[in-house]
């Protein structure tokens, strides 16, 4: 269900349309907030960062709790980053949030049981979010990140889609407060 995850209200009326009934939350909202070194941050580029990546998740696993702990196989998953796992230069608004996000997470693994809740960190996937820290680095394309990844590729959307599919699946019930990345050996350097 769509939502703004910066409005409360909007985040839980997209609940509420579920009819009574949720089964997965897939938290996958995410910007990538000012490319700029640490000291050059404003408050309101971090503010913005924060409010997407961090609360606007928490505020879903929020509004979904009732549902999710009524459902017989309620799971949880939340699009973290391997910045989450990886200081990013450049992009501390963006590595701080997805690294709370991976803690939020972990700590509704505990507080939901039996849901289950884990965290995906993916890697270099092409799209515009890639295109932009791209720029960020001063690379001439996205895919010149490539190099960076030790299979020498970037992902494809499907790749994560998979895995949060899986996580989402029967067979992963004994999959809770996992971070797993998905990111062609990116962290592993």
């Amino acid at each position: 269900m769509p939502a703004d995850v910066r409005d409360d209200a909007e985040v839980r009326g997209a609940v509420a349309a579920c009819g009574g009934r949720l089964d997965a939350l897939v938290l996958a909202a995410g910007v990538l907030g000012p490319g700029s070194p640490i000291d050059e941050i404003d408050d309101a580029g971090w503010q913005a960062s924060l409010d997407v990546n961090l609360t606007g998740a928490m505020r879903c696993i929020r509004a979904a709790a009732p549902l999710l702990r009524a459902s017989p196989r309620g799971r949880v998953v939340g699009i973290a980053s391997t910045g989450a796992l990886v200081g990013l230069p450049r992009l501390a608004a963006y590595t701080a949030a997805k690294a709370g996000l991976v803690g939020l997470l972990r700590s509704a693994a505990a507080d939901l049981a039996p849901v289950t809740v884990n965290a995906v960190c993916p890697g270099s996937v092409p799209g515009p979010m890639l295109d932009a820290s791209a720029a960020v680095y001063g690379l001439g394309s996205a895919s010149e990140l490539a190099a960076h990844h030790l299979l020498g590729r970037l992902l494809q959307p499907g790749e994560v889609a998979s895995l949060v599919a899986y996580l989402c699946s029967e067979a992963a019930g004994g999959i809770t407060g996992a971070v797993l990345p998905v990111d062609a050996g990116f962290t592993a350097r």
